[in-house]
Order: structure tokens, then C-alpha cells, then sequence
């Protein structure tokens, strides 16, 4: 049942899964099986976050942590720690969010996760990024670029360069900035990710708006609209790109041309 589950969330049928889930959840008590508790627990806990359901996810979470605490489950923990603290970022809790991934850390290291280690630099860094620390914030991107690299999984080191750009115009670093989204520019069209490639065209868009460059913006950023558009994306970046445009497009002087997307 819970591997059910699992496959409905591939598919993207949260009911699905959270039934799968639950019913994996109800076995697993009934045989009194704690690790296996504790791992469904985190399992429905993503899905009630995915469908809009925090609360709900917090007890989740909570119920897992609890066990894995209690059985000295450190890996299981990590893990859950990780998701929670994704989810107190998402609803704005901070502080919550920097104690779950810095206690996620210390655990990754105890472990010798160098993967998760590096999200969780990655992960703090997006915290301070969203308090108004981009000091902070570009330390720890840092330290999460270098454990990359290491890793050498273009994908990861590319949102690491991306993020340290977004830091370094926080900052008020727009050379620093720029240089990074190029390096994520080159990483990105280097491995064919189109849409990783877009991010960074648009980024550069704004960076130069920024320095005073509105035909530089606009090409970097009417160069990001095109691929989104070739690759039918409807995620979070062509709604950003989209009213940017249309809100800078009577300063820049030129007019939108709408299709399909």
C-alpha cells in the first residue's frame, strides 16, 4: 500500500496516494511497526502539504519525528527534518525552518551525507535570503557550492549559482550577480536544460534593468519568454516572466505579443 501510494504521487494524484498512505499507515500500527510508522507518516505529511493542508502536515511531521527520535532512526530523521523545514519556509516560519535544517545538518554530517548536506546549505541560505540576510545567506550557498561541485550534478550546482546571484543582487553586488547567473547560464545550456537556462536569461533580464540597460533587459528577458513558450511551461517562472513583462512594457516602450502558453 504504500508503495501505491508512492506511485500516485509520481503521477500526480494526491487523493490516491493519501488513501494508499493512510491505509499503509493503519497496517503498520496494527503490527506496531515503528520505522515503518514513521516513514508513512512523512509520506502523507508531503502530500497533505502538496494539497494545501499545513496543519495537517505539521502533526504529520511532528508524528514522525517523535517516533524516529524514539527508535534513533538518525537517517529516517535527516530526511523528515528537511521536508518540515521546506514546509515552515513555506509558510513563513523562519526561525522554525533554520533550527529543523540546522539540526538536518549536523545529523547529515554524523552520517556523512555530502548530498544533503549541500541541500541543507542550500536550503539555510534560502531561509536568510527570505529574513533579508544575504550575507548570511551567500555563506552558506558557498559552502553548498563547494560540496557540489564535488557531486558534479549540473542541475544542483546550476541553483546553487543561481541562488548565490539572487543573494549578490540583494546585496547590491550586480557585477557579482551577473557573473553568476553566466556561470548558471553556461552550466545549464552546457547540460541542455532549456528551462534551468530561461531561470538565468531571465535573472540577467533583471539585472540589467537594474544597471539602467533596458535593451539588454529586454532582450534577456523576451529570450526567456520564448523558451518558456517552446517548452509550454505553466510554472511559477512564465507567470513571473509574463507580468514583468506586461508591467515594463509601457516603460520599455514596446508592446506584448500574447499566444498560447
Amino acid at each position: 500500500m504504500n508503495a501505491i501510494g508512492a506511485a500516485y504521487e509520481q503521477l500526480n494524484k494526491p487523493e490516491e496516494a493519501l488513501r494508499n498512505y493512510e491505509q499503509s499507515l493503519a497496517i503498520k500500527r496494527g503490527l506496531g511497526q515503528k520505522p515503518g510508522i514513521a516513514l508513512t507518516l512523512g509520506n502523507i505529511a508531503r502530500v497533505q502539504s502538496s494539497v494545501g493542508k499545513p496543519e495537517e502536515a505539521y502533526r504529520s511531521y511532528q508524528g514522525a519525528v517523535k517516533l524516529q527520535r524514539e527508535i534513533g532512526d538518525k537517517k529516517g530523521l535527516g530526511v523528515t527534518l528537511i521536508n518540515l523545514g521546506q514546509l515552515y519556509t513555506e509558510r513563513s516560519r523562519y526561525e522554525d525552518a533554520l533550527k529543523a535544517y540546522k539540526e538536518t545538518l549536523q545529523i547529515q554530517r554524523d552520517v556523512g551525507d555530502e548530498n544533503n548536506q549541500a541541500l541543507c546549505l542550500n536550503n539555510i541560505g534560502n531561509v536568510y535570503l527570505a529574513k533579508g540576510q544575504s550575507s548570511d545567506a551567500l555563506t552558506y550557498y558557498e559552502r553548498a557550492l563547494e560540496l557540489r561541485k564535488k557531486a558534479n550534478i549540473p542541475s544542483q550546482i546550476g541553483e546553487t549559482l543561481h541562488n548565490l546571484g539572487e543573494a549578490s543582487l540583494k546585496a547590491g553586488d550586480y557585477g557579482q550577480s551577473l557573473d553568476y547567473h553566466l556561470k548558471a547560464l553556461e552550466l545549464f545550456r552546457s547540460s541542455g536544460d532549456k528551462s534551468g537556462a530561461a531561470i538565468q536569461s531571465y535573472s540577467m533580464g533583471t539585472i540589467f534593468e537594474y544597471q539602467g540597460r533596458y535593451g539588454a533587459a529586454l532582450k534577456s528577458k523576451e529570450e526567456a519568454l520564448k523558451t518558456f513558450r517552446e517548452l509550454q511551461d505553466r510554472s511559477f517562472w512564465m507567470a513571473e516572466i509574463l507580468s514583468d513583462m506586461e508591467t515594463h512594457s509601457v516603460r520599455w516602450g514596446v508592446t506584448m505579443r500574447h499566444g498560447k502558453i
